[in-house]
């Protein structure tokens, strides 16, 4: 328990939550990944953008194949980048019925995929764990299918106090419910090998992701409103203060000249 407050006090350095880590290394990373992108050009771009994705797309989608891409690694941002960067500088955007035809498709990919392995498994009783590989590590049908929905909704403009109140949210839902103690809470609370076996699956495992949700937004909802109260009512206060007093330690000392006597 000690080891996982400190880890909870320095999430980024220990690696608490392996999104937050990876992409403030991401972050540290994007002024040169930005900067080589560009001086490589568009063909080159091009070439590595189609080199990661048949050794991360393409090969990741065959089960005995090694994935780098796992969480905790930094390396997802950049495949993400290389690829997004290059539709983003070099290429017409898409149209929304290309968006629909992406997730229709992705979406035909995994359930095809997941029912094949299915039967599979029901008649030979071997490849349980490839029920579900269309899923996992990013493989590209599930990154289609993300793309498709961020590009037709980057197309509306709309506003929504709920949305917002959800969206405000959401990574506070994240930490909450992946943090270590609350993951091991929830995880004996609802096993999910008894959800796999009970008579509506699919119904059970929605109502246990609708309540995990519930449970860990009003959590946010409470933190927030005990933010407002105290950190937040004079923001960047708490950081001008120890920044002053860094900035007063470090400031050179100035040394007093005694001018010299004149004569009388």
């Amino acid at each position: 328990m000690l080891k996982l407050a400190a880890h909870s006090v320095l999430p980024l350095t220990t690696s608490l939550w392996w999104y937050p880590t990876s992409y403030a290394m991401f972050l540290l990373l994007l002024p040169f990944l930005v900067t080589g992108m560009k001086a490589l050009g568009e063909r080159a771009h091009r070439s590595l953008a189609l080199i990661a994705l048949l050794m991360w797309g393409v090969a990741g989608l065959l089960p005995f194949t090694r994935n780098d891409l796992h969480g905790g690694s930094v390396l997802v941002f950049v495949y993400w980048f290389v690829l997004l960067s290059y539709y983003r500088w070099y290429m017409e955007r898409i149209s929304a019925a290309t968006c629909w035809k992406l997730i229709l498709a992705s979406l035909g990919i995994e359930v095809v995929c997941c029912l094949a392995f299915s039967l599979v498994f029901a008649m030979t009783g071997k490849g349980a764990g490839f029920q579900f590989f269309i899923f996992d590590n990013w493989k590209i049908p599930s990154m289609l299918i993300g793309f498709g929905l961020f590009e037709l909704f980057a197309r509306r403009e709309f506003h929504s106090r709920c949305v917002n109140c959800l969206a405000g949210s959401a990574f506070g839902v994240y930490l909450v419910h992946y943090h270590p103690a609350v993951k091991a809470l929830w995880m004996s609370w609802l096993p999910l090998d008894k959800l796999y076996l009970s008579a509506h699956p699919l119904a059970a495992m929605t109502v246990c992701v609708l309540a995990i949700f519930a449970c860990c937004l009003v959590l946010d909802l409470v933190r927030q409103g005990l933010f407002a109260m105290t950190v937040d009512r004079n923001r960047g206060r708490w950081f001008e203060l120890v920044w002053n007093k860094a900035t007063e330690r470090t400031k050179p000392m100035t040394v007093h000249t005694v001018p010299a006597h004149t004569e009388k």
